[in-house]
């Protein structure tokens, strides 16, 4: 029998509930029902899949109604306001201040996107453990050395990208496994020249190198956005636009190291 990927209840005709990897109120504010998401998932240097859907069919059922409408939905509550005015707002140098508390909510959003995505392909690429599935149930929780960021591209082009690096994997007590730094999990959603993104990393301050301006699509393992050094934040923040190489090509909007003050 099929069961929630969240709190394991069994899922029935009763209680079973379609929930769309990118929230289909937001998709029709932004009248984003009919266009393309281009969708990448890669392993270590291997492209395993890349597809071109319309956003609206990208969902799953393996989500019963107590969370898709209770927990699940109050965390799209949360941030539906930064999402949204990111999103409608084009232009490359709106200032968005983003709190802690919005960062992790962001954060949260993602990997539980994460989640819902990795069950809409097949059983082989879920590799996110229960242990954190379960997790995120529980309010402000998001897993030790996870980093969120939200940067602006230079790319104003309307579009969607779901980008995945499939290598999070489970110990034998269900904690998660330390991968050298280029297998880590990372993911990212792209609303226009808005990209979200999260990752797993064993560093408390990361900095994220674009290679050339181009960020499309997302996070792969070809280097289009990568981890690059370890560098203080206030550091990170000074020397964004030498890093990029490019003047006024991509403006930080926010970058949270979660658990670390700045």
């Amino acid at each position: 029998m099929k069961t929630c990927l969240f709190c394991s209840t069994p899922v029935t005709t009763s209680n079973k509930a379609r929930e769309h990897v990118l929230k289909k109120s937001w998709l029709k504010a932004l009248k984003y029902e009919k266009l393309p998401m281009h969708r990448t998932c890669s392993s270590r240097e291997t492209l395993l899949d890349f597809r071109t859907i319309p956003a609206i069919s990208v969902l799953t059922g393996d989500v019963c109604g107590e969370c898709n409408y209770g927990w699940m939905e109050q965390l799209d509550k949360n941030i539906e306001e930064i999402v949204m005015k990111l999103s409608k707002n084009s232009g490359l140098n709106i200032e968005i201040n983003i709190s802690q508390k919005d960062a992790r909510n962001i954060g949260r959003w993602l990997l539980k996107v994460a989640c819902v995505h990795q069950y809409t392909d097949t059983i082989d690429r879920r590799h996110i453990p229960l242990s954190i599935r379960s997790s995120l149930r529980t309010d402000d929780y998001l897993p030790p050395s996870f980093v969120v960021f939200a940067i602006r591209s230079w790319m104003n082009t309307p579009g969607l990208d779901i980008s995945i690096l499939d290598v999070w994997s489970e110990s034998e007590a269900e904690t998660l496994t330390n991968f050298p730094q280029s297998t880590r999990l990372k993911f990212g959603i792209r609303y226009d020249n808005v990209i979200f993104g999260c990752c797993y990393v064993h560093s408390e301050n990361p900095t994220f190198i674009g290679i050339d301006g181009f960020h499309y699509p997302l996070i792969t393992s070809q280097a289009k956005f990568r981890l690059d050094k370890v560098v203080n934040t206030q550091e990170y923040f000074t020397s964004l636009p030498q890093f990029f190489g490019r003047q006024n090509t991509i403006v930080e909007v926010a970058l949270a190291t979660l658990g670390v003050e700045f």
